[in-house]
């Protein structure tokens, strides 16, 4: 790390204009008695994440609605661009410790906020690693930080090196940039000739989409250039993720995506007074500006979700970044290079003429822009809330780990309400996360395992979304994915073996834990909390109860099902099976569907798309098999 006195000595120059009127000044400085020190301009450095902000609904990154006008200027005419941009995981925690590290989320060890089984004792940055805020500040720079908190909150260790770190902690009235935005203003125009870094985050887009009053009618109806599944929003509902996001009250996704893009315009409008003020201190030319998000937001895309925190799809990983360097260097470029949140702070420290620590696993984008040198072609990331599950995008390639259940437990059976549309709150973590293998846009009971516990490998040069993208059928290409990712995996694991964060006894308190339940992660919480007491009946799942709660068998079910399913694939590709043999199993399955529908009549309405299958299957049978 530089010393300050050097620190001082950046933004020199290479010109040789530059270092003839330095030498002069400094000639004329000693001989004077007046030191010979450098005079450099105040550097400005401002992070800002919007969290759960996707880019593709901005529209720099092109979207079809006019959700970010202020921003898309910017991305024109002052910003780099990135458009391959990934977060390293799908949550709050463990992202943005890697944008003040640099470090891969296993490497820093902030996976989760607390130790499993003791909800009472929560994880903390270890000392030993250095934070974005503390280099800056040993460099010289006022230091400080304005978040919506939650899990970016000081307790988890991200107030180190900052001089004020307001977390509403103190559970200010309201949140986000209403809250703290005069402040963040104050603060810049406190600093009018020091070299400043200021962090930003806020909620503003985050589940459960509520723009202020002005922006809730913003925008109604198809959002251009986006497709959006018809599924019902009632299976959403049943997953702890969507707790609180308004799922069940909303009429379908288009208007939970019309909410969100409302949050967005008021987001680029606050950005706007951000930059404004900037320029009225004369700030503006010399800044560094990050401008990013710590993780995408899925709308159903996946069949299962509206939310974030499981899935290491695009949907949730994909991140806008918009970089702002001093004296507008590559100003208005766009890059197509992949990049990630590790890369953010040795950005950031080259930027300022600072030396990156050793450790970190971030590359330097201005050595990329610069020099066409980039040391990484790929984007890593974990899942800690779907058993540490990876992923790794290389090329058009994406790999995804299979999700590993160490139990090898199933869902054998399903907890639902008398009234599918009376929708139960409180669904604990493991549901959720088991949920994972299940397509519950097609399947509200959850019971077809489509999606077998298997790793993945996604062509992604096949479609722009990469829920409809091709599978590798290769063996050979899986393995070295898997390997590469693995790879990655064990070398940050063995950083944090150095480093191990710290464990603190901290009480969580009640109103903290509602509002981190009304941001989606009752799940996180809940995982927790201790194990099931050793014995108990491993076919009741640790659901909260609610009442009148119906219990659903779901072998019954499964089994009408998989024939259900296995004939719209058998109708579809094969010739070699009997009109004979395909009705056997029609009548199977109606049976059993018989069976099912007498020991639960109250669960007719469950059924109804089952019935209507199996009599299009029947009436189908009746006639002659296309290809025969």
């Amino acid at each position: 790390m530089q010393s300050i006195s050097e620190v001082e000595k950046r933004s020199a120059g290479d010109g040789t204009t530059i270092s003839r009127v330095c030498l002069c000044l400094l000639a004329f400085g000693c001989l004077f008695g007046s030191g010979c020190r450098t005079e450099v301009p105040p550097q400005a450095v401002i992070l800002i994440s919007i969290d759960t902000l996707r880019p593709d609904h901005l529209g720099c990154y092109g979207y079809g609605r006019e959700t970010s006008p202020f921003l898309d200027q910017l991305a024109r005419d002052d910003f780099v661009l990135f458009e391959q941009a990934y977060a390293n995981a799908p949550y709050t925690l463990p992202t943005h410790m890697t944008m003040m590290t640099g470090l891969y989320p296993e490497a820093h060890g902030m996976l989760r906020p607390f130790i499993k089984g003791h909800p009472e004792k929560m994880v903390r940055l270890s000392p030993l690693v250095p934070t974005l805020a503390e280099i800056l500040k040993k460099a010289g720079f006022e230091t400080a930080a304005f978040t919506d908190g939650g899990f970016v909150g000081a307790r988890y260790g991200f107030d180190r090196g900052f001089d004020s770190y307001d977390d509403n902690s103190s559970e200010k009235v309201g949140a986000g940039f209403v809250r703290f935005q005069d402040n963040a203003l104050e603060f810049i125009r406190s600093q009018k000739d020091s070299d400043f870094f200021l962090f930003l985050h806020t909620f503003d887009t985050h589940a459960p989409y509520e723009p202020p009053a002005e922006f809730v009618n913003r925008f109604q109806g198809v959002a251009p250039g986006r497709e959006l599944r018809s599924s019902s929003l009632l299976a959403p509902s049943y997953l702890a993720i969507n707790d609180g996001f308004g799922v069940a009250d909303a009429e379908g996704v288009q208007e939970i995506v019309d909410a969100y893009d409302a949050c967005i315009r008021f987001v680029d409008g606050q950005i706007k007074a951000i930059v404004a003020t900037l320029k009225e201190v004369d700030r503006w030319e010399n800044a560094i500006i990050v401008l990013t998000s710590d993780h995408g937001e899925g709308f159903l895309e996946n069949g299962i979700t509206v939310g974030h925190g499981l899935f290491l799809t695009h949907d949730q990983l994909r991140i806008p970044l918009l970089v702002k360097l001093p004296d507008g260097e590559f100003s208005g470029t766009r890059v197509s290079h992949v990049v990630e949140h590790t890369d953010i702070l040795p950005t950031v420290l080259s930027g300022l003429k600072l030396a990156t620590p050793k450790h970190v696993d971030g590359q330097d984008m201005l050595a990329g822009l610069r020099n066409d040198e980039w040391s990484k072609d790929h984007a890593f990331a974990i899942s800690p809330n779907s058993n540490d599950i990876h992923s790794l995008l290389r090329g058009n390639l994406k790999f995804i780990e299979g999700v590993k259940d160490p139990r090898n437990i199933g869902l054998r059976c399903h907890l639902l309400p008398t009234n599918p549309q009376e929708v139960p709150r409180g669904l604990d973590y493991k549901v959720k996360e088991r949920s994972f293998c299940y397509h519950f846009g097609r399947d509200p009971l959850g019971v077809v395992e489509e999606w077998k516990l298997k790793d993945r490998v996604y062509d992604l040069s096949s479609h722009a979304e990469e829920w409809k993208s091709r599978l590798i059928p290769s063996p050979d290409i899986l393995q070295a994915e898997k390997k590469a990712a693995l790879d990655l995996a064990s070398a940050a694991q063995e950083k944090v073996r150095q480093w191990m964060p710290e464990v603190v006894e901290q009480e969580i308190s009640s109103s903290e834990i509602s509002r981190l339940e009304s941001l989606g992660y009752a799940g996180v919480i809940a995982a927790a909390q201790p194990e099931e007491t050793p014995g108990a009946d491993e076919t009741e799942l640790p659901l909260k109860p609610w009442p009148d709660r119906t219990v659903i068998d779901r072998d019954l079910l499964h089994e009408v099902d998989r024939i259900i399913w296995d004939l719209s694939r058998i109708w579809r590709a094969s010739k070699e099976v009997s009109s004979t043999q395909l009705n056997e199993q029609v009548d199977r399955a109606k049976t059993n569907l018989g069976t099912f529908l007498q020991k639960n009549p109250e669960l007719g309405n469950w059924t109804e798309w089952r019935v209507l299958r199996l009599n299009n299957l029947s009436t189908a049978l009746g006639k002659e098999k296309p290809g025969n």
